[in-house]
């Protein structure tokens, strides 16, 4: 399926969620199955479209499906220098909001729990800065997603890996924000 011609979008790695938004809330409106004309499959395939379409990293992924052939073969796209000092941070952060948590869990007096609780503002702390740190880090990579674009429409062939490497790089940052999230919940 192509996502960008189920919603009738162009094929483009930078799209205005808006515009996603208004172009999903129309197909749907035409063919929800509550409507005379809706289609059940086709309301399926709309959502479908829409998720891939508004998280930057399964946009590229699929944008990469489409258009890049052979190029678009997936290898590991190694970590430069500044997603490696982000994932220093994280790996031990993680290390440490799980042997808190085990800590927290088998404190049986509220005295325990009270000695725990200045760890646990650290690491909250650390877990609001990890986030806008790995935010920061989104916004740069969407920003250059519009540029990418124009590379492609001049006809740039080395454009696919670039846009190879910030697919990854996104779907990293994806997987740590949910981390993130995650140990926010954790910590609640």
């Amino acid at each position: 399926m192509d996502a960008f011609a189920t919603l009738g979008l162009p094929r483009q790695a930078a799209l205005d969620s808006e515009f996603l938004k208004a172009a999903y809330a129309e197909r749907c409106r035409l063919t929800h199955p509550d409507q005379a004309s809706g289609d059940e499959a086709r309301s399926a395939d709309l959502n479908t479209a829409f998720e891939t379409l508004s998280a930057p990293e399964k946009r590229l992924k699929h944008l990469l499906s489409l258009e890049a052939g052979d190029q678009a073969a997936w290898k590991t796209v190694p970590l430069d220098a500044a997603m490696m000092d982000l994932f220093s941070k994280i790996g031990p952060f993680l290390q440490n909001l799980t042997a808190h948590a085990k800590k927290k869990e088998t404190a049986a007096s509220a005295l325990a729990k009270a000695l725990l609780s200045s760890a646990e503002m650290k690491l909250q702390e650390q877990a609001e800065s990890l986030g806008a740190e790995l935010s920061a880090l989104r916004e740069t990579l969407e920003a250059e997603l519009p540029l990418l674009d124009e590379k492609r429409r001049s006809g740039d062939t080395n454009v696919f890996s670039e846009l190879h490497c910030v697919q990854a790089k996104l779907a990293y940052v994806a997987k740590w924000q949910a981390q993130i999230r995650e140990a926010f919940l954790t910590l609640a």
